[in-house]
């Protein structure tokens, strides 16, 4: 795999993750959803699909089996179009929301129980419109979905050639002579 490759993989996921530790989150937010949508580009056999497509199949073969016992209700449609709503708005709204056909997300932080908030949010009116995710969750289970779509390459030559290829796209570091 590309050095690059790899470097900005881990980077983009270092930076979340220290956005999430000084409490940047909306700045987490995009640098997770934005990630997911690099991956999809990348591991993608149809790279003519849409992007929404692309994203919503990611989370659900690589995301959601990590994300689903924290969050059962949450669905790939959900976390697209809280994509959309972050990346297009800083908002929770998207077009999917408002059409509700996705349910908009609230996030937890710090020692908040995004369970107990799900808990509250299930006997109001928003119950079927409102899903609630932590940020550290959020970030944890992208980590390890990631880890094991990278360490799927070792048995799927087709996806470690289609990685090589975005690979040689993407933007590489040259140091500064000196």
């Amino acid at each position: 795999m590309s050095p690059a490759f790899l470097k900005n993989n881990a980077d983009m996921v270092a930076a979340a993750k220290r956005c999430i530790e000084l409490r940047q989150f909306l700045p987490a937010l995009i640098l997770m959803y934005s990630h997911i949508d690099t991956l999809a580009w990348a591991g993608s056999a149809k790279q003519k699909q849409s992007v929404r497509r692309n994203f919503e199949s990611w989370v659900s073969r690589w995301l959601l089996p990590e994300l689903s016992a924290k969050v059962p209700a949450l669905t790939a449609t959900d976390l697209y179009a809280a994509r959309c709503g972050v990346l297009h708005s800083l908002t929770s709204k998207s077009d999917l929301s408002a059409a509700g056909v996705a349910k908009e997300m609230a996030y937890a932080w710090g020692t908040a129980d995004a369970l107990l908030l799900n808990s509250a949010i299930a006997s109001t009116a928003y119950s079927n419109k409102l899903v609630t995710l932590h940020y550290n969750e959020l970030h944890t289970s992208l980590t390890g979905a990631i880890a094991k779509f990278m360490k799927s390459t070792d048995s799927d030559s087709a996806l470690l050639a289609r990685l090589e290829e975005a690979a040689g796209k993407h933007y590489v570091s040259v140091p500064a002579a000196e």
